[in-house]
């Protein structure tokens, strides 16, 4: 397709200059960027991707079951699949989740009016004090924490 084309392109452009500042980059034609993706896997991917965008929502496992039309073990083996292929922020869905909450609150924390209820909610946490709990699991500090340390470096 013509956008497929348009972003090898561009990517291409990309690599070319930090070739030129002299990054060890290979030389690649805007095509070798371009893979087909099969039907299926691409499928999956708009489904994880739909499933992020919509991460206030607290998507989980069944979600990914009634969009994709199969069964939780199948769900789980077509997520490895696609983030064997494209080297996704995790091997599974709930990893993936995860850590695409604590790194949208993280920007999120960043605003300074950033309420920790608010962007809890915002990201899918069922209370503050499960997001609380996310950062500690994920050893970071509390989010009031990094907003005020964020505030700081301002």
């Amino acid at each position: 397709a013509e956008s497929e084309a348009a972003v090898a392109g561009a990517i291409g452009r990309v690599f070319a200059r930090l070739r030129a500042e002299g990054v060890p980059f290979d030389a690649w034609q805007a095509r070798d960027l371009v893979v087909p993706v099969p039907a299926a896997l691409q499928r999956v991917a708009d489904v994880v991707g739909a499933a992020l965008s919509n991460i206030h929502r607290a998507p989980g496992t069944k979600d990914l079951e009634l969009a994709l039309g199969v069964s939780r073990r199948r769900v789980s083996s077509l997520i490895g699949d696609l983030a064997s292929r494209y080297g996704m922020n995790g091997m599974d869905w709930r990893t993936m989740r995860d850590r695409w909450r604590v790194m949208s609150s993280l920007l999120a924390m960043s605003h300074p009016d950033a309420r920790t209820e608010d962007v809890a909610a915002a990201v899918g946490y069922g209370s503050a004090n499960a997001f609380c709990h996310a950062y500690r699991q994920a050893s970071l500090p509390s989010p009031g924490s990094v907003r005020r340390e964020l505030d700081r470096l301002r």
